[in-house]
């Protein structure tokens, strides 16, 4: 004989004798439809609570860190075409001076979206990757609360699979800090940077339907705690600027440290924060050809507000077609270098890198 028992069996048995009797008999209907699966002589708990729901609220329970890990685990992250080198068939180490990565900063929504599209459409007409940093709770409002820019973001990337690389770009984006000067996770208690992480991570795949990989800190700066916040989310690169990480870490561009790797701007289009001045087109070709002369990293960070006119678009094709004109620059988002660098099919060399390729 099969005994069904309600998981929450003192609440069953502490109700008026109606109520009890109610009770029963709906459990007794139960076992009737499913008594031929319910094993003889087992004892089969049943959760009550989808029988006798205790809230009529549809809207969905508060996100809490444990809660939305557990979701976010869930959505694969942007998978890294290049297999491992003991698995690898049909590939072959190349050698390049130059590892080229544009990271485009401070994607939200926009009442007047036209020109972060256009931006975009730049890096979608020449092919070349580039990670677009999302502000997973922009001005405290859930970013998935924009349908038209998750839309958007989604038909973006499905679009442009090997093009766009979604990064989560920290919780609010608001300065919080004044550590290295201004912060919004740098000097934050741990277990509240760990949370942020975690809850922005869930929701930068709510909206765009791809776990990020890639932690982009507001400001460029954060501290150890970042690192480990990063690390126990399971995103394997943050990019935060190399002005900051020199005397942090005593290393600039690309390195590893605290179980992630780091990827630092070395560059960008902004020449000076405080009057705003941008770059010309000749100062944009000095930056790449210095970092192509020293071999090793070029790694420009840019904001796609700053582009708001036909021109100055126009100078950012200009420079990826430059860049695109030089033997030996492998171009690539910053989640890409940081998957590489973890499954070990991207190696420094003295020259620049040497990276395992798919042979076609």
């Amino acid at each position: 004989m099969s005994i069904l028992i309600p998981a929450d069996y003192d609440l069953f048995f502490d109700m008026s004798i109606p109520a009890r009797r109610l009770r029963s008999a709906v459990v007794v209907l139960v076992v009737l439809v499913i008594g031929a699966s319910v094993g003889v002589g087992g004892v089969t708990f049943l959760d009550t609570n989808w029988l006798f729901p205790t809230s009529d609220s549809t809207s969905p329970p508060a996100a809490t860190p444990d809660a939305t890990a557990d979701a976010a685990t869930q959505t694969p992250a942007a998978p890294t075409t290049t297999p491992r080198p003991s698995s690898a068939a049909n590939t072959t180490w190349k050698e390049y001076q130059l590892v080229a990565v544009f990271r485009n900063d401070d994607i939200k929504p926009n009442p007047d979206p036209t020109t972060m599209q256009a931006v975009d459409r730049v890096f979608a007409d020449e092919n070349v990757p580039v990670t677009n940093a999302v502000i997973p709770f922009p001005g405290g409002e859930p970013i998935s609360s924009s349908k038209e820019t998750c839309s958007y973001l989604r038909e973006l990337r499905r679009d442009n699979p090997t093009t766009f690389e979604f990064a989560l770009h920290g919780y609010t984006h608001e300065k919080r800090t004044e550590f290295y000067g201004a912060s919004e996770f740098g000097s934050v208690p741990s277990e509240t940077q760990q949370e942020w992480i975690t809850v922005g991570t869930r929701e930068l795949t709510v909206c765009t339907g791809v776990r990020p990989t890639t932690f982009v800190p507001p400001m460029n700066t954060y501290d150890k705690n970042t690192t480990r916040a990063v690390a126990a989310s399971n995103l394997t690169v943050i990019s935060g600027g190399s002005w900051f990480t020199e005397p942090y870490y005593g290393e600039r561009g690309v390195f590893r440290a605290s179980n992630v790797v780091h990827v630092g701007n070395t560059t960008g289009y902004v020449a000076n924060w405080t009057t705003m001045e941008t770059k010309s087109r000749s100062d944009l070709r000095a930056d790449f050809d210095k970092a192509y002369a020293e071999g090793g990293t070029y790694a420009m960070m840019l904001h796609y507000p700053h582009f708001d006119t036909a021109e100055r678009r126009s100078d950012l094709r200009a420079l990826l077609r430059y860049a695109k004109s030089h033997d030996g620059v492998r171009f690539m988002t910053v989640g890409e270098v940081g998957s590489r660098l973890s499954n070990e099919t991207m190696e420094r060399t003295d020259e620049g890198w040497r990276v395992l390729e798919s042979e076609r």
